[in-house]
Parts: C-alpha cells; structure tokens; sequence
C-alpha cells in the first residue's frame, strides 16, 4: 500500500490541480451527466478561476501519492450550518486503498471546524453501500435532480446545531434587534 498525504488544496496549486479535477469529472461522470452538461460545467461553474476561488476557501480536499493526485473532495462553506459536498472522485488506479474514507474523514473535520453541524451529498446508486459504510444516513431519490439525473440523498450528522456556529461574522444577513 502506498503513503498518501491530504491537505487542503491552497491557492496557488489550483492551476496544477485543475486538469485532474477535469479529467476525473469527464470519466467519472460520464454518461450519467451528458457530455454537454460537462461542458457546461466547465463553462459556467468549475472554471480555473473557480476551483481557485474554493481552494482560498479552503474547500478541496486532495489526496496525492508524491507529486501525483490520487483524489480530491470538493465542497461548499457551510450555509445555516450544513455543508453540501459538491464532488468526490479518487483515480481509478488508486481506489480500494481507503483514500475516500480518508477524505471523508478529513472533509467532515474541516466543515466541522467552519461551523457545520451536517454534511450532506447526493450520489449515485452504486454508491449507496459505501456511504452507508461510513455513517451517512438515506434521505431518498429525487428521480429527476440536478441536471435531470437520479440523486440519491444523504446526510451525516457531525455536532449539535449551534447558533453561534451558523450565524458566525459574515454568515448571517443582518436579522432583528433583540433588544
């Protein structure tokens, strides 16, 4: 088994990061997003400025073996204490050595840490098993989600919700006087 090292992916790595991210998403995502919806993807939602955007935040988790990336998790700052995770994908050559779970496990700390409460994600069929496996908890199908593709919908608990973990300074949008 090999040594593989995860950290958040910074800034100034986003260039060289990007083509992986592109690769994986066309041959991972494939024919279950239409070639056109990935795409459009690129276009208009995972563009490098983009992805460098979430790297600043600190929001992509890599996996790397050396120099070479093996995996990334992709997600979004949490919003009312609930982080979405956009993206998973680990390199065909390097599943079934545990580096999902790692990052699963290291995606939870962090959002966790930003003041989430719940993790959430949708997927596809086959991987309902595997999320199970790691605690995530069955919500259901919307048969015709995102891009008109079946969403299997999960969640995972991390912490009690906390007020003054989802209403930290710049996450809430003014609100009443309680005075």
């Amino acid at each position: 088994m090999s040594n593989f090292e995860y950290s958040l992916l910074k800034a100034p790595e986003a260039e060289e990061f990007y083509p992986f991210f592109k690769k994986m998403v066309e041959e991972f995502f494939y024919p279950e997003y239409t070639k056109n919806t990935i795409a459009y993807f690129f276009a208009e939602e995972y563009t490098p400025e983009a992805i460098e955007k979430y790297a600043s935040k600190g929001d992509i988790i890599i996996a790397k073996e050396g120099n070479k990336f093996a995996g990334f998790i992709l997600y979004g700052a949490p919003e009312g204490g609930v982080s979405f995770c956009n993206w998973i994908c680990v390199a065909e050559e390097y599943q079934g050595n545990g580096i999902a779970s790692e990052m699963i496990k290291m995606y939870e700390s962090e959002a966790k840490k930003k003041g989430a409460h719940c993790v959430m994600l949708c997927t596809e069929e086959r991987n309902i098993d595997f999320y199970k496996k790691r605690g995530f908890e069955y919500m259901g199908l919307n048969p015709k989600g995102y891009y008109g593709v079946a969403d299997y919908w999960f969640f995972k608990p991390l912490q009690e919700p906390k007020e003054e973990n989802y209403l930290r300074a710049g996450q809430a949008l003014g609100g009443f006087d309680n005075n």
